[in-house]
């Protein structure tokens, strides 16, 4: 019964695929969604954790004033320690990357949502978060600081360090493309799909880590 070989084969066919799906570490819920992708003409991709890593890295770290390069990280990574995000995570290691200790050293943590951290270290205050949060707690920052980060801002993630009211430090942050992305996506084009993607970082540091992927339109500076 040639009908008979049909109904086999189609389920087979399904958990092949379903089983190639979870070696590349995709879920496929079922043969379903196998078939609706034939008809899907348009792709959505976020960009942080998708078209990117899940893991930040710190690629510059600036000291200003009396401070080392060692002293920021190691004030950075105390405070950092205690919060669960990417970029915490990557202060914390580069940290240990070069061996220094992060005793804690600080008072009481006030986490601010989508900007910050807020403590005390000998009394006195300590930030590190956005330049949002160094603007809300009125941090002095001077013309040479601010000539760095409009020099900076457009190709990493800035960090910010501030002690008794004064920038002291600064990160520049990078978030690398997965390394399979562009053959991915190049898939996908050459299928004729449409791709979009949608981001909250700005247009100029989206533009510059997509400029060679092909997609049809870009939408950034999402809240």
């Amino acid at each position: 019964d040639f009908s008979c070989a049909l109904k086999i084969s189609t389920p087979v066919a399904y958990l092949t695929a379903i089983k190639e799906g979870l070696n590349r570490e995709m879920v496929i819920k079922d043969g379903d969604v196998l078939e609706k992708y034939l008809e899907v003409d348009t792709f959505l991709f976020d960009k942080t954790g998708t078209i990117t890593t899940s893991y930040p890295i710190v690629e510059k770290v600036l000291p200003f004033g009396d401070y080392s390069e060692e002293d920021i990280l190691r004030i950075s990574a105390c405070l950092e320690e205690h919060i669960y995000h990417p970029i915490a995570n990557a202060i914390v290691k580069q940290a240990e990357m070069e061996g220094i200790e992060h005793e804690e050293m600080h008072g009481k943590l006030q986490y601010i949502a989508s900007k910050g951290i807020k403590s005390h270290i000998d009394e006195q205050p300590v930030l590190i978060g956005n330049y949002v949060l160094m603007q809300d707690e009125q941090i002095h920052i001077s013309s040479e600081q601010n000539a760095l980060i409009e020099e900076y801002k457009s190709h990493y993630n800035l960090l910010f360090l501030a002690y008794q009211n004064e920038l002291i430090g600064m990160f520049c942050i990078h978030t690398p493309l997965r390394k399979e992305a562009k053959t991915a996506l190049d898939k996908l084009k050459a299928q004729g799909k449409k791709l979009i993607l949608a981001t909250g970082d700005t247009l100029v540091r989206t533009e510059e880590l997509v400029k060679d992927l092909p997609f049809d339109q870009v939408y950034t500076d999402l809240k």
